[in-house]
């Protein structure tokens, strides 16, 4: 019998339940400044009482910068928040992960250096900050190639360890590598673990579990031509320190719809769509694929996927109202339904979640973002 699933968070502030199917919701306002935050990455602390959030602010000239912020879960409060510039005089950040652990808030961004395409590279950087919110320390990853692209970021005993790839090319060709490098608190970076066996282009879905890295999205093969190369569609699993574990490259009906997510254990799940036909596929951490299936869907477009339970939940928009508002749904893989869930007044545009917690981050009318975030317990 499926087990249900109950939502229980202390110090949060209560929303009125408009069913006794919904879990209980619990929001706490954003003190973002602007109304062009976007989130990219919640990262959940160990205990499961605070959590980190970390996203982008675009200035009226399409220029981005960070922000950060550190929540404490169990008063339901803002202890404190960061907006970081490019650094080093460059263009833009990108955030990619945060990660919160012991004493020390890190951050993960991808920066470009320069606003014109043909000037521009990418370079990896490392944030971090103590629980007051003081900036400890940074450091742009220091890595052989033209561009470094990071993937993921996880928690070591003493410090955090990256995966990303590296980028080089010549006149005709582009050269692709994957890296991994360890680093302690101070930031003091171990030498780089460098994979010459090609890489996964910008934008995959990846998340370093253990001593490995999950990952998922478009390869590219290690040396691509500029006039006829291009990738595809590829699910992986590699050692931090060593080769490929395994990896699969399974059908895709359409890249272009497609959207991935990987799972706390390092599962990965694709969600697609086609003529008026969604189609969830699973993979197992040791590369077996589930059987993929498919439903009668009135969504094309999926900007969040995770898995909820027995469940996935998922941020997406209805095929006839194309740049109109994202909704969140609940999606059965067993009964091979998808259904709309009324959990938030906001838009939703980012959603997260883990064996033991979940968050979303919706906008209200006005644009201002809202938090949303709770325990996952399972019920006898």
């Amino acid at each position: 019998m499926k087990k249900c699933l109950c939502v229980v968070v202390a110090g949060l502030n209560f929303l009125t339940v408009a069913n006794a199917a919904q879990p209980v919701r619990l929001q706490l306002p954003l003190p973002v400044a602007g109304t062009r935050f976007l989130p990219h990455n919640i990262g959940f602390s160990a205990d499961g009482k605070d959590l980190c959030l970390a996203g982008t602010n675009t200035d009226e000239n399409g220029r981005a910068t960070a922000q950060l912020l550190l929540i404490d879960r169990t008063s339901s409060t803002v202890r404190w928040q960061k907006r970081l510039p490019a650094p080093d005089g460059h263009s833009d950040i990108y955030p990619v992960q945060c990660v919160k652990d012991g004493g020390a808030v890190y951050l993960l961004a991808n920066v470009d250096t320069d606003s014109v395409k043909s000037l521009r590279h990418t370079l990896a950087y490392v944030y971090s900050f103590n629980l007051q919110g003081k900036q400890t320390g940074y450091k742009v990853l220091d890595l052989p190639g033209s561009d470094h692209f990071a993937y993921a970021m996880a928690a070591t005993p003493g410090g955090i360890k990256v995966a990303g790839y590296i980028k080089d090319e010549d006149d005709d060709f582009e050269y692709y590598s994957v890296f991994t490098q360890g680093m302690d608190a101070a930031l003091k970076a171990d030498k780089p673990s460098i994979k010459k066996t090609g890489a996964f282009a910008p934008f995959p879905s990846g998340r370093i579990v253990g001593d490995s890295l999950h990952i998922a999205g478009n390869f590219y093969p290690y040396k691509l031509s500029k006039k006829e190369g291009d990738g595809d569609y590829a699910v992986s699993k590699l050692r931090l320190n060593g080769s490929y574990l395994w990896s699969q490259r399974p059908p895709t009906a359409n890249s272009l719809s497609g959207y991935t997510g990987v799972g706390a254990n390092g599962s990965v799940f694709r969600l697609a769509y086609q003529k008026e036909t969604s189609s969830l596929l699973q993979v197992t951490p040791d590369g077996k694929f589930g059987p993929e299936v498919s439903y009668a869907s009135k969504y094309c477009e999926t900007r969040a996927l995770v898995e909820y339970g027995n469940d996935y939940l998922a941020i997406r928009k209805p095929c006839n109202s194309i740049g109109g508002r994202s909704v969140m749904v609940s999606i059965n893989p067993e009964s091979k339904t998808e259904k709309l869930l009324d959990w938030l007044a906001e838009e939703p545009l980012y959603l997260t979640a883990d064996p033991d917690s979940w968050a979303v981050v919706g906008k209200d009318k006005s644009g201002k973002p809202v938090l949303y975030t709770g325990a996952v317990k399972a019920a006898e």
